[in-house]
């Protein structure tokens, strides 16, 4: 009888334990809570305790896993591979999505944190990932009408996670939409190592380094400059809409794929508190007028960020800038195909033609004629410099396709264009197709200045510099305009024997249209980049600086920024972040070297980023432009020669590697194994054995 008892027990006791466990194991949504960052057993269902509630994985792709925060709406990437988690935030105070907004009233902010206290929120699992909708408004709380609605999708695909964030109005007409931050708190860190960094796509590109930071530090990089056509403070622009952050052993790169071209890049650095770099979207233009605030709405108002993950030897800022230039390639922003090494380095030379300093007095100041060009050229040409391309700046007369009277006849320019030809040297005029110079400068109720004439409406309390501190005598062309202009100008330029433009201003700068039927920045855009396959065609297009979407059709980019805007600092340095992205893909030149203070400096630079030489030179000169060429001949030979050597045959090569090996010394590697050390010390250096002479280079492969 004790026996059957004893069975009878074990017998409960296994179907209690059997049911438990079944309970537990087909409980729906439920994940097992761990201490944060620590890990479980159980594999397949993996869950980080973070804050409040518990992450679950909803994606995995490769040794990438995504997780979802049901109670915080918060997301986490997990890098299998190291175990290293990115976290959309530190702490419940920090928001995944920041919208800041003006109305009559004045200016709101409003967050996603907001609207989840609110419970103003709710999710749906989709494909790979997770679709969260945020309503919004200026008073929180669960029965207020929403104002606003952001629709944030997260998505794991090959590897990389991709965020797609949407603004829509709910009956706020009266409203602009100043801000939106998307995950400006991802894989933001505390207590920084000495190689911990943000990347910024500042010029050339910068690291921002938090350990070395005094105290906190806020950087700001608008991408594809300031907005002419209703911002006038200058500040730092960036060629493409990318940046990047290292921490510890893992790195990320981000890629603006949808929207980049009203974000703005923002990093915070801080030795003492969180460290982290986002991009800040401003989708409606606010400006002032007559001394009220006015704003033009911009109706798509969505953007897509792609965070790709690095981990262990690749996380450097070289590989963050790889990683940015194949997801550009991908999307068909820049070209598979590699640019053509030379035997002979390239060398650009710039000549600065006729320039109007007085569009209220008639004539021009004389610069360069063709005749004095064609001089310069072929003195050039007798020091035995052979892979020569011109780029004769300030040839046309204002807002025409005809060139300025001051630089000689046709018959003049006719010579020039045969001689190079004869040479095979590309003969380039600058065209600038956005502005032109007028005598009536910025107020003039013309162009995309032209306000009056567009949809607006009031705001009130607003506190902008709006456009009186722009007092250049430039007119913006109308987008239809833009188009119109480049097709006189091709017309009327196809006999004048030269291989073709250079695209200067729109290389560097992208501008609203307010008049006509107007342009957004994404009309604008679209509207340059239209015209280019034609300007391409006339027998070939160069580029200046380089903002991304001229690359694909031009043969190389000249003047490509060579610093960055902040002040260099042992927390803020400089990178060949730019160079690393375009290098191999097409020809890249520097700044002009001889325009510069410091000559060799400039040179020794170009060495170290790969690009090729550009020169600056005018046949007279004043007190306020001192090149005068018979200064600069020796100057050009001169640093030419030193460069040859130097970085000749690697202009379809990429850069592979970038890093300080000592103070002021770098090392710069490229795709064929070639490397490239370059000391700005005025003693030599000894880097493994290697010796680099002061104020040099060394090239080994």
């Amino acid at each position: 009888m004790k026996v059957l008892k004893v069975l009878i027990k074990i017998i409960c006791i296994i179907l209690v334990a059997a049911a438990v466990s079944t309970a537990v194991f087909f409980r729906p949504n439920q994940a097992i809570r761990l201490n944060a960052g620590k890990e479980t057993s159980n594999k397949d269902s993996i869950s980080l305790d973070y804050s409040a509630g518990n992450f679950k994985k909803i994606a995995a792709s490769g040794f990438t896993e995504l997780y979802f925060n049901e109670t915080t709406a918060a997301i986490s990437v997990k890098e299998t591979s190291l175990k290293k988690v990115w976290y959309s935030s530190l702490k419940n105070t920090d928001s995944d999505i920041i919208l800041k907004i003006r109305d009559n009233e004045g200016e709101h902010i409003l967050t996603s944190s907001q609207s989840v206290s609110a419970e103003n929120f709710k999710t749906q699992y989709i494909e790979n990932g997770v679709s969260v909708e945020y309503t919004m408004s200026s008073a929180q709380g669960k029965n207020d009408s929403p104002a606003f609605t952001v629709k944030t999708d997260y998505v794991l695909t090959d590897g990389n996670l991709f965020v797609n964030a949407e603004v829509s109005k709910d009956g706020q007409d009266a409203a602009a939409v100043e801000s939106l931050q998307i995950l400006p708190f991802f894989g933001a860190f505390e207590n920084p190592d000495k190689d911990d960094y943000l990347v910024l796509p500042d010029g050339c590109g910068a690291i921002a380094c938090p350990f070395y930071a005094e105290s906190p530090e806020d950087y700001a990089v608008r991408v594809y400059s300031q907005d002419l056509a209703y911002e006038t403070k200058n500040g730092a622009a960036a060629c493409f809409g990318a940046f990047g952050l290292k921490n510890k052993d893992s790195a990320f790169a981000a890629i603006i794929n949808i929207g980049e071209e009203y974000a703005t890049i923002r990093a915070h650095s801080d030795k003492n508190g969180q460290s982290s770099v986002y991009a800040d979207f401003c989708f409606d233009a606010v400006y002032q007028k007559d001394g009220k605030a006015y704003y033009t709405e911009n109706t798509e108002k969505s953007a897509e960020i792609c965070y790709k993950f690095l981990s262990s030897e690749n996380a450097s800022y070289t590989e963050i800038a790889s990683s940015c230039r194949e997801q550009f390639i991908r999307s068909g922003l820049l070209p598979t195909v590699s640019a053509e090494s030379t035997d002979t380095l390239p060398m650009f030379l710039t000549i600065n033609g006729a320039y109007k300093a007085n569009v209220n007095i008639p004539g021009y100041e004389k610069l360069t004629t063709f005749a004095q060009a064609l001089d310069i050229l072929k003195r050039v040409k007798s020091k035995g410099i052979d892979n020569i391309n011109v780029r004769f700046k300030n040839v046309f007369a204002p807002n025409s396709a005809r060139t300025a009277s001051a630089l000689g006849s046709k018959n003049d320019l006719k010579e020039l264009a045969e001689y190079a030809s004869s040479l095979n040297v590309p003969l380039y005029f600058d065209a600038d197709i956005l502005f032109f110079l007028s005598h009536f400068g910025p107020y003039s109720l013309y162009g995309a200045k032209q306000a009056d004439k567009m949809t607006y409406s009031f705001i009130t309390d607003l506190a902008v510099d709006g456009m009186t501190e722009y007092k250049f005598k430039y007119r913006f062309r109308t987008a239809e305009g833009t188009g119109r202009f480049v097709s006189g100008l091709i017309d009327k330029t196809k006999d004048f024997g030269i291989s073709g433009f250079c695209l200067n201003d729109a290389g560097r700068y992208l501008c609203s249209d307010f008049a006509g039927r107007s342009a957004n920045r994404t009309q604008a855009k679209a509207n340059i980049v239209s015209q280019l396959p034609a300007m391409q065609n006339l027998g070939g297009m160069i580029v200046e600086n380089g903002n991304i979407y001229t690359v694909k059709n031009s043969s190389a980019v000249i003047n490509i920024p060579m610093s960055a805007y902040y002040d260099q600092s042992e927390s803020y340095r400089r990178i060949p972040f730019v160079q690393t992205v375009y290098h191999g893909i097409t020809v890249l030149a520097g700044e002009p070297i001889n325009a510069k203070q410091d000559i060799h400096t400039e040179t020794l630079r170009c060495i170290e980023y790969g690009v090729c030489p550009d020169f600056s030179a005018v046949f007279t000169g004043t007190d306020n432009e001192p090149i005068l060429f018979k200064n600069a001949s020796d100057v050009i030979i001169k640093e030419y020669g030193f460069m040859q050597d130097a970085v000749s045959g690697l202009e379809g090569e990429r850069i592979t590697e970038h890093s300080a090996v000592k103070d002021n010394v770098y090392c710069t590697t490229f795709s064929d194994g070639t490397m490239i050390y370059v000391n700005y010390n005025s003693k030599k250096a000894v880097i493994n054995g290697l010796t680099v002479q002061g104020n040099s280079y060394l090239r080994i492969k």
